[in-house]
């Protein structure tokens, strides 16, 4: 996946690995000082969920450059849809990254935004 996706699979990774640490200290800090939590899970939270956005950013950038080698004359027209098509495959390996790597942090930063929030409503004022 990383090899067909290129060189947003890297940035989907670091983002991912990002946001796994940001919601897990997230959590953390939810369960200690639940206001503090809940800004920093709906931080991790906009974190995570650019991850795929990543991941689809990646897609587009790799349908363009197929569209963009096969704009010109140099290739036969009857392999042209044959290359389209495995170029467009290739390029989606970037969105099933993108999901994948943000798939954990989101549900890690929707966990402390929870547990931010309901401790800070059963706190008395």
């Amino acid at each position: 996946m990383f090899r067909e996706c290129g060189w947003p699979a890297f940035a989907v990774l670091g983002l991912g690995v990002l946001s796994v640490l940001l919601a897990m200290v997230a959590l953390g800090v939810a369960i200690a000082r639940p206001r503090v939590g809940l800004v920093l899970g709906c931080v991790a939270l906009a974190v995570s969920c650019s991850v795929p956005g990543v991941g689809v950013g990646g897609t587009t950038l790799g349908k363009s450059t197929v569209d963009a080698a096969l704009s010109g004359a140099s290739v036969a027209p009857e392999q042209r849809e044959r290359i389209r098509a495995q170029g467009y495959q290739e390029a989606g390996q970037c969105t099933s990254l993108g999901v994948g790597f943000g798939a954990l942090p989101w549900v890690l930063s929707v966990a402390a935004v929870a547990v931010g929030g309901l401790r800070r409503r059963a706190q008395p004022q």
